[in-house]
């Protein structure tokens, strides 16, 4: 009992290899959106890390304007703060001002230092809260 099969195919010798190469074309095409993105990363790291470097070795973040002369705020910065007769909110008896540039971390600021950095004295609360419990 032999049977025979037709069996009928659409192979032609090329198809394979055509097909190869439109998949090495789909191939290439995703290495260079790769390539693009790798390229936006890399640009938005160095934009980063120049912002960053400016930040922390600039000396004034805000500077108040030279013209007016009653200002009590002279200029802020990362590390540093100038005051002109400045007196904290706080000192009801208006007992201490502050004039000069002095480190923002120095003892003379201690009383308005939740002024000066506000989320480090809130952060500061929560420590002695949680001490306290």
């Amino acid at each position: 009992m032999g049977s025979s099969t037709n069996y009928s195919s659409n192979y032609d010798g090329d198809s394979i290899e055509d097909d190869r190469v439109e998949r090495e074309g789909e191939a290439l095409d995703k290495r260079e959106r790769m390539t693009d993105a790798r390229l936006v990363a890399v640009v938005a790291i160095a934009i980063t890390a120049l912002s960053t470097f400016i930040a922390f070795f600039s000396p004034n973040w805000l500077a108040s304007e030279r013209r007016f002369y009653g200002a009590v705020f002279v200029k802020l910065g990362l590390w540093e703060t100038c005051f002109r007769s400045y007196v904290s909110p706080y000192d009801l008896d208006m007992a201490k001002y502050y004039a000069g540039c002095r480190w923002i971390f120095a003892n003379e600021y201690q009383d308005i230092r939740g002024l000066l950095m506000p989320s480090n004295e809130k952060g500061r609360k929560r420590e002695r809260e949680k001490e306290s419990c």
